[in-house]
């Protein structure tokens, strides 16, 4: 996937460089205060939008067709524009994607496995302009510099602003299983690594049943290719997680063919 490098990502506190062994205080800042602070001015925005705390920098919404996570990471730095940098990104979760394959998760041994999300974005995906440090292992897709706790306010304020004026209407777009299906069967050989923003877990049956249930006429190829792409790597190598990908196949097929689509 092409995403953000911090997608998904809530663990605050990160370290690099000499700042392994130690703790940062800059103007009063630590990773626990940046913490804290992001807390106290995040919370009540979210919470009032449907939002729950999910551990650590991260915020989760739930309705009955889809799941939204929002996630903040705090990264320890050692650079002249600043000692801690902060990103956030957000993912989706489609159900009526997601739940057609989910139920064999037993057959490829991932039922303890968290639920997958659909797909994810960085910060710059919604806001290209803020991907201010593209060469920055930390800062780059929309991360920005923390040096004091002006320039933190300032990126709390500024996600608010995006989250009403950019997420919300990117995330209904999103959601149309078109978009999804131009995405991920740009090609009938398309895989994982050649394709942005989709989720890695179940990418192989997504692919078939985005093009299921967006009528694309190549659904049959599809699925065809990738079913022969894991036969023959089982009957090559003797793999059974190949031959178990196959069986999950075969069963996913089997159920989008008993959908009827208007």
């Amino acid at each position: 996937m092409n995403l953000n490098e911090n997608r998904g990502r809530k663990l605050y506190g990160s370290k690099s460089g000499d700042f392994a062994q130690r703790e940062i205080k800059i103007m009063g800042f630590t990773r626990k205060g940046i913490e804290s602070r992001i807390s106290k001015k995040i919370d009540e925005f979210l919470f009032k939008r449907g939002f729950s705390k999910s551990g650590i920098g991260g915020y989760d919404k739930k309705t009955n067709n889809d799941f939204l996570r929002i996630s903040f990471v705090v990264n320890t730095v050692s650079d002249i524009k600043g000692n801690f940098v902060i990103g956030y990104s957000f993912s989706l979760r489609i159900n009526e994607i997601e739940e057609i394959w989910e139920k064999y998760r037993t057959i490829l041994g991932e039922e303890r496995r968290p639920l997958a999300d659909t797909i994810g974005f960085g910060r710059a995906v919604i806001n290209p302009s803020s991907n201010k440090y593209p060469e920055h292992r930390f800062a780059k897709g929309g991360g920005e510099f923390i040096k004091e706790e002006e320039d933190l306010f300032k990126y709390i304020d500024e996600f608010k602003q995006e989250y009403e004026e950019l997420m919300l209407p990117f995330i209904e777009k999103v959601k149309d299983i078109k978009w999804l299906d131009s995405i991920i069967n740009t090609e009938i050989e398309n895989i994982s690594s050649k394709t942005q923003y989709i989720s890695n877990i179940g990418f192989w049956y997504k692919r078939i049943i985005i093009a299921k249930l967006a009528n694309n006429q190549d659904y049959e190829v599809i699925y065809k290719w990738i079913r022969n792409r894991f036969q023959k790597g089982y009957e090559e190598s003797g793999n059974e997680k190949y031959k178990s990908i196959v069986t999950v196949l075969d069963n996913v097929y089997f159920d989008l063919n008993a959908i009827d689509l208007i």
